[in-house]
């Protein structure tokens, strides 16, 4: 059986199994950094490509969950560009 859910879904989902709550995009992305290089490199190419190609609906739910989704992103890219420059 393949889980075909992104990785931003999955996280969030054992975030709220574990934790009863979603998780910050802080805390995303400090799980995401525990990744090597490489694996944060697939990650990152993964969701911009599902990113560019989801759709936003006009509905206010659906551009709160663009936006936020974005954040969490944005988080993600700063902490692979820091740990990059560190050569990790």
């Amino acid at each position: 059986m393949s889980d075909e859910r992104d990785y931003l879904t999955k996280t969030q989902d054992l975030g709220r199994q574990r934790l009863g709550r979603d998780l910050t995009d802080e805390e995303i992305a400090s799980n995401f950094a525990v990744h090597g290089l490489e694996r944060r490199s697939q990650i990152l190419d993964q969701i911009e490509t599902e990113s560019a190609a989801g759709e936003i609906s006009g509905d206010s739910g659906s551009l709160r969950a663009a936006g936020k989704r974005m954040r969490t992103i944005s988080a993600m890219r700063d902490a692979h560009e820091r740990l990059r420059r560190l050569g990790r």
